[in-house]
């Protein structure tokens, strides 16, 4: 591609644009926010040298490092913002068998393949959540 880390990570938000809204911060051209106008899923995107991090949930983050012609992953990044969005990402949460609380994020999977994912597996952790947003939370019917 032969693009500057800087003008590919314009052109990452700029592709995120379509359908969703995006934008880079001002004052801060390696930072950038994708959310969903429809269910309010947030995607924060951030330039780190030579890696783009995608973070989103409760704790899903997502690297990508240039390749050795310095170019970045585009259609694995446009994948993944797209599996977030579309809410099809599912976050694992603590580890199974294990009796204290640690119900922190301890894994992902992204991808029908879990090409994207890593950490704990479903079946190693105590329980799974898609990325759902806070409107779909809100639509939770408790008793």
């Amino acid at each position: 591609m032969g693009f500057s880390f800087s003008d590919q990570f314009a052109g990452i938000v700029r592709r995120a644009r379509n359908p969703a809204q995006a934008y880079i911060c001002e004052g801060d051209p390696t930072s950038a926010v994708v959310w969903d106008i429809d269910n309010e899923i947030t995607i924060r995107l951030s330039l780190k040298d030579d890696e783009v991090w995608l973070i989103a949930g409760s704790g899903t983050m997502v690297r990508f490092v240039a390749d050795s012609n310095g170019d970045f992953d585009h259609d694995g990044i446009d994948f993944v913002i797209s599996s977030i969005l579309l809410s099809e990402v599912v976050e694992h949460f603590g580890a199974a068998g294990k009796l204290e609380y640690d119900f922190v994020v301890t894994g992902n999977q992204i991808g029908p393949m879990n090409e994207y994912g890593g950490g704990l597996t479903a079946e190693e952790s105590k329980f799974q959540a898609r990325i759902a947003g806070p409107i779909a939370a809100a639509q939770v019917v408790t008793e």
